[in-house]
């Protein structure tokens, strides 16, 4: 029999389970910082990674050409060079025709002037009017100021207004006070000393220049 004072065995121990596994979170995971790269030390950009600069190419005097530089970048495709105007010269025949024009304006004004006052009695001075002739000879002058005054203001006389011509000097501007009486006052007289030579110059001339133009250093354009 057993020995009522032996402990009897104890229960064997029992084991702990081993932990659960927690649950899957639905929320995304963080992603990995992202490496930053070391900088580069600052320091001048090389020469060789620079684009050339385009060049202007120079006239012959060693100043830069500005039609014939090229074109920036900006500007994408080069242009072609503006031309110059051609200057149209006007002939003998249309300024024959502006002649004319001025002709009638100016006879046609001393003739009604002089005729309203006395000074002309059936196109002759008429002396027993003082008046009238003294008008008359106003009259006169006026007309010998008249195309002076509209080249040197004008640059161009009512007849070469109307046929759309115009007198310029070499630089294509007006001509000067001084420039417009030479022009018609000694340049015409001489122009008509030998045969009216110097106007019929015009239909042979290059620049289609009478002696008159040639003695003032004008010239005498079309315009449109």
């Amino acid at each position: 029999m057993p020995d009522e004072n032996q402990p009897l065995d104890p229960a064997p121990p029992v084991p702990n389970p081993a932990p659960a596994d927690p649950a899957p979170s639905l929320a995304p995971a963080d992603p990995p910082p992202a490496a930053t790269p070391n900088p580069a030390p600052p320091g001048p950009t090389p020469v060789a990674d620079l684009p050339a600069a385009p060049v202007a190419p120079t006239s012959p005097g060693g100043t830069v050409d500005p039609i014939a530089a090229p074109p920036t970048p900006a500007q994408g495709v080069q242009m072609p060079p503006p031309t110059a105007p051609q200057t149209s010269y006007a002939g003998f025949w249309i300024r024959f025709l502006a002649a004319l024009i001025d002709g009638i304006i100016l006879y046609g004004a001393i003739f009604l002037g002089g005729s309203l006052v006395g000074g002309l009695t059936f196109g002759k001075v008429n002396i027993n009017n003082p008046l009238g002739a003294v008008v008359l000879l106003l009259l006169v002058l006026a007309a010998l100021a008249y195309a002076p005054f509209m080249l040197a203001k004008f640059g161009a006389t009512l007849g070469k207004m109307i046929v759309h011509l115009r007198v310029v000097d070499g630089a294509g501007n007006k001509p000067t006070v001084g420039q417009a009486l030479l022009r018609e006052l000694i340049g015409k007289w001489v122009s008509g000393l030998v045969f009216d030579l110097g106007y019929l110059w015009v239909a042979f001339d290059e620049k289609k220049q009478g002696w008159h133009d040639k003695i003032a250093g004008t010239f005498v354009v079309k315009i449109k």
